[in-house]
């Protein structure tokens, strides 16, 4: 027999007077039992699930301010005004929340994508006005729309008038 095959442990038995190795104790503590892989399929498969959800048609950001009330001007009058009250730029209901105030989500249609923005303090630290007149109370909420309609870009200003 030569040196080498002296020196060379051996992988199925023990050598004499050998000890437990600390590392391999805490590997055999730290195994993983079929409950602790199943949960982590299960985690990673939820989470996978849950990613692919914004991957289907119709699906968009969720924001907060999409009920969002923005600070606003409660003492305005018709007198002296014209037409709607709600000047510089395109009026429509279209670009409201659910609450009557300009909406801050955004929209996309194959290559159509639209962004709506709320200009929160776009006069006197208020986004919109309450007026009275024209037949009722009504509020005109300042945003902006973002748009790139299939690489025409541009943004203008839109109003949200919405009667109370």
């Amino acid at each position: 027999m030569s040196l080498l095959d002296q020196t060379i442990p051996d992988a199925d038995n023990a050598p004499p007077l050998a000890t437990a190795s600390v590392i391999g104790a805490r590997l055999r503590r730290a195994a993983a039992t079929r409950r602790t892989v199943l949960r982590s399929v299960l985690g990673a498969g939820m989470a996978v699930g849950v990613s692919a959800i914004a991957l289907l048609p119709g699906a968009r950001r969720a924001n907060a301010g999409w009920y969002s009330t923005y600070p606003t001007h409660t003492t305005c009058s018709a007198s002296g005004f014209s037409g709607s009250n709600c000047v510089g730029g395109p009026i429509s209901s279209s670009y409201c929340n659910g609450r009557g105030f300009h909406r801050d989500d955004s929209l996309k249609s194959g290559c159509d994508y639209v962004d709506y923005r709320v200009e929160l303090y776009s006069c006197n630290q208020k986004n919109a006005w309450i007026w009275n007149g024209g037949g009722g109370h009504f509020r005109c909420s300042d945003g902006r729309n973002v748009y790139n309609y299939c690489g025409e870009t541009g943004n203008y200003l839109s109003i949200c008038k919405t009667f109370l």
